[in-house]
């Protein structure tokens, strides 16, 4: 297997292992995603080649930089430049968070956190089927159920590549779930309603209605509209989308129930709030809810 490295200058200030390690709920590999040992992994296919992406940290938070490493059996300035746009969406390392950390001054709760996680960037799936098919396979069951069912699509259909005595595993790609057909998606335990909806999401990337330059000049609630039309994607998978895959800086999924209980504990004293009462309150975040959000959920999944 030959190597390919090549660095990159995150907007400052930037944590790698913040960031990557929320793309993996802070539990080391979720998914196609994989942070062990201070290095993030991803396997990613590029004109029906594999590529294992390894990135490592060789900067600091406030001065930041990037080691990105592609391994394969061949290379050409075309992989490295896709490449270099694959990590800085994943990791979204052209965000900057100067603003954001400015409007947070007057909020407590937020300032703690940001103290806490300076330099996290909210990472992003590369793709909207990816997030799609995690929003749909994620909907109406606990957190934790649904990671393992996210994984079991990753590890069950997707491509793999071992190196170092590790298996990597890539995201199928919307022919391998085609692939697997109705019956290979009820044995990793996903509901029949489920199987058809993800089918369907399939078959729409599959014929490439689903590429991320399509919806680049549409705004937030265009982009929604077009996602709640879809067949079994409603509000909620759609502002998950938006936030997770398309990275938009001012999302606030208020019909997460996780979330809601969130806000709830750090702002409302454990009182439960209602899906409208909990988007109302979110505004004080505008234009930045994404970052309050991902910053809430690091907080949560941390027990800060």
């Amino acid at each position: 297997m030959k190597h390919y490295s090549f660095s990159m200058i995150p907007i400052p200030p930037f944590s790698l292992e913040l960031t990557a390690g929320y793309q993996t709920y802070f539990q080391g590999e979720v998914g196609a995603d994989v942070f062990k040992g201070k290095v993030y992994y991803r396997l990613q296919e590029l004109d029906g080649r594999l590529f294992l992406l390894s990135v490592r940290e060789t900067g600091n938070v406030e001065v930041p930089q990037l080691e990105v490493t592609l391994n394969g059996e061949e290379f050409s300035e075309s992989d490295a430049e896709q490449a270099r746009r694959t990590v800085t969406h994943i990791l979204a390392t052209d965000i900057d968070l100067s603003q954001f950390y400015k409007l947070s001054s007057a909020d407590p709760i937020l300032t703690s956190f940001i103290k806490r996680f300076r330099g996290l960037h909210p990472p992003r799936m590369p793709t909207i089927f990816e997030g799609m098919i995690f929003a749909v396979a994620g909907q109406q069951i606990s957190s934790t159920v649904a990671r393992l069912i996210r994984t079991l699509i990753v590890k069950r259909y997707g491509s793999s590549i071992r190196l170092n005595e590790h298996v990597y595993y890539g995201f199928p790609s919307p022919q391998q779930i085609l692939d697997t057909g109705i019956n290979g998606l009820l044995e990793i335990k996903l509901s029949r309603r489920k199987a058809e909806y993800i089918l369907g999401i399939a078959s729409r990337a599959a014929r490439g209605e689903l590429e991320l330059n399509i919806f680049k000049s549409l705004s937030d609630e265009e982009i929604l509209e077009t996602l709640d039309s879809l067949h079994g994607v409603g509000r909620w998978s759609a502002e998950w989308v938006l936030l997770r895959a398309m990275g938009r800086l001012n999302v606030f999924p208020a019909g997460d129930l996780a979330l809601r209980a969130t806000v709830s504990n750090y702002y409302f004293g454990g009182r439960k709030l209602s899906e409208e009462e909990a988007r109302s309150f979110a505004e004080r975040w505008s234009p930045f809810k994404t970052l309050a959000t991902s910053y809430l959920f690091a907080g949560r999944r941390l027990s800060v």
